[in-house]
């Protein structure tokens, strides 16, 4: 069924769950990226409170490193 033959009821319709849909999905992106956030946020803590140097490179290339390796 084309838009054309649908209600103007039914297209109602369909927009509300649509619109349901984007508020679950902007919910679900606000919870990774928190997630995210706070993963991110314990990795530098332990980086930063390791009692040894810490690097992360990339063929040769230094992405990251903590204070005691620097």
């Amino acid at each position: 069924m084309t838009d054309s033959d649908k209600s103007k009821q039914q297209l109602m319709q369909e927009l509300q769950v649509q619109r349901a849909r984007l508020v679950d999905l902007e919910a679900q992106v606000e919870r990774a990226t928190a997630a995210l956030r706070d993963s991110e946020e314990r990795f530098h803590l332990l980086l930063e409170a390791s009692f040894e140097g810490i690097v992360i490179h990339d063929k040769g290339t230094i992405l990251l490193a903590n204070a005691l390796f620097a």
